[in-house]
């Protein structure tokens, strides 16, 4: 039996401004730091050692990975990088606001763009400074690899060429591996690990900073997997993690029936902090990773069709009690994209986007 470690960066300073990231070189918060040095402390508690390890070009996911050997005391294991690990590229979409370019594009186009597993978001112009030809990190990658623009159809198929070429080799030969990348490039290694459909893997989200162990027989096929720590994973299937610290996605839909209509909001918070909600219906409101506080509640300027429906979801808004513990969404950092529809119920898509700003 072989063993195999995948770890997704700590969040980073984008993730909590809720920005497109992608091939951004952005750097860890102080959260993101505290969640890698857990990482490394969890897998150092139940006894793991590592031979080498995996990473991407990005300081994020090198951090990460730093900190948790740091933590192991393997600071001097082999590392190797390679931008095969990089994540997947968000074309023009790269340092947008996501919750403004909803409101620019409208909430349908943007899901499409993050969710479809073979839409790609507009690319960027080859003249862009945010292009990759020139930074010296792409090199020695041939001008025509480097993307303009990425689906996770197209992550997979940059990731995989490197699992088999030195991945998959250095697990067949015993070694003991670690992965330290991001969430669409670890997607892209648990599709094929586990055969998940092109439709499950677009709602298969990996939390920061927790290790995922994979046991794999001499296949490298997966015997059993799970997050360190004992939460669940269960890929293509809805899947709950616990109800407090990290819940994992498979986000189930929340149906009118489940929300007192002259209560909305406080529900849906409530429902919030005890299970899932759908990205489909609430925007950006996904996976959960942490427990906080609404802070601030406010409508997204710009977006409300009429001023009717704006003072009807003002008021759900306003029933949002500050101090309401909710869960805190890793997609958009500190804050929840909710739509509410005019009546002011929920669980229906269309309405009002209103963000509900949260911090620990």
């Amino acid at each position: 039996m072989y063993r195999l470690v995948l770890i997704r960066h700590g969040q980073s300073t984008w993730n909590l401004e809720n920005r497109f990231t992608g091939w951004a070189d952005v750097d860890l918060t102080e959260q993101g730091v505290a969640q890698a040095r857990r990482a490394g402390q969890l897998l150092r508690d139940a006894g793991y050692r590592f031979d080498v390890a995996y990473t991407s070009v990005l300081k994020r996911a090198i951090r990460t990975l730093w900190l948790v050997q740091d933590e192991m005391d393997q600071l001097w294991i082999p590392v190797i990088k390679s931008w095969r690990l990089n994540e997947r590229h968000y074309g023009a979409l790269a340092g947008l606001d996501k919750a403004e370019t909803a409101a620019r594009h409208g909430a349908e186009q943007v899901l499409l763009w993050r969710r479809s597993y073979a839409i790609r978001p507009p690319a960027m112009t080859p003249d862009d400074p945010r292009a990759a030809y020139a930074d010296p990190r792409y090199a020695q990658v041939p001008r025509e690899a480097i993307p303009l623009t990425e689906c996770l159809a197209d992550t997979v198929a940059r990731v995989l060429p490197f699992w088999h070429s030195d991945i998959a080799p250095a697990i067949s030969k015993g070694q003991q591996v670690v992965i330290a990348a991001h969430n669409n490039s670890l997607r892209a290694l648990i599709k094929y690990l586990d055969g998940v459909s092109d439709d499950e893997i677009v709602g298969i989200e990996i939390p920061n900073g927790l290790p995922l162990v994979y046991e794999l027989d001499r296949h490298l096929k997966p015997i059993r997997h799970d997050y360190l720590g004992g939460y669940p994973f269960r890929p293509g299937r809805e899947r709950a993690g616990p109800r407090t610290g990290v819940d994992l996605l498979r986000v189930h839909r929340l149906h009118q029936r489940d929300i007192a209509p002259d209560g909305c909001g406080e529900a849906l918070l409530q429902r919030l902090h005890r299970q899932r909600v759908s990205d489909r219906d609430f925007g950006d409101a996904r996976d959960t990773q942490e427990i906080g506080k609404v802070v601030q509640v406010e409508i997204m300027p710009g977006i409300e069709p009429e001023p009717k429906l704006a003072r009807g979801a003002g008021r759900q808004c306003e029933a949002l009690p500050l101090g309401q513990p909710v869960a805190r969404g890793i997609g958009m950092g500190v804050a929840f994209g909710i739509q509410l529809d005019p009546v002011g119920t929920c669980g229906r898509r269309g309405g009002n986007l209103c963000r509900v700003r949260i911090d620990k």
